[in-house]
C-alpha cells in the first residue's frame, strides 16, 4: 500500500539554522539520523541536491556519500527516496 512505503521511506528535513546556513537531513521513519548536510549559503543548493538525489542522480548520490552517519544504509535511504519519487 503506498501510505505504508511512505510512511516507512527516510524523511527530508529542510532547515535554517541560526548561523543564517541552510541544511538538509535524511532520517529513517525510526527517527534515526542517516544524512546531515554541511551548511550552505544559498537556499537553493540544498533543494536543488534533494531534488537530483531523488532523480537518482549517481554523482548527486556519490557527493553526499562522505555525510552518511555511521552505520547508515546511504544507498538504501537513496533508494528509497527514489522510489518515494516514482510514487508521489
Amino acid at each position: 500500500d503506498a501510505k505504508t512505503q511512505k510512511l516507512s521511506a527516510p524523511q527530508i528535513k529542510q532547515y535554517r539554522e541560526a548561523d543564517g546556513k541552510f541544511y538538509f537531513k535524511i532520517v529513517a521513519a525510526d527517527g534515526t539520523l542517516l544524512l546531515q548536510s554541511p551548511g550552505f549559503d544559498n537556499p537553493r543548493e540544498p533543494g536543488q541536491l534533494i531534488g537530483r538525489l531523488k532523480m537518482g542522480d549517481a554523482a548527486a548520490a556519490a557527493k553526499v556519500q562522505p555525510w552518511w552517519q555511521a552505520g547508515a544504509d546511504g544507498a538504501a535511504a537513496v533508494a528509497a527516496l527514489v522510489a518515494q519519487q516514482a510514487a508521489d
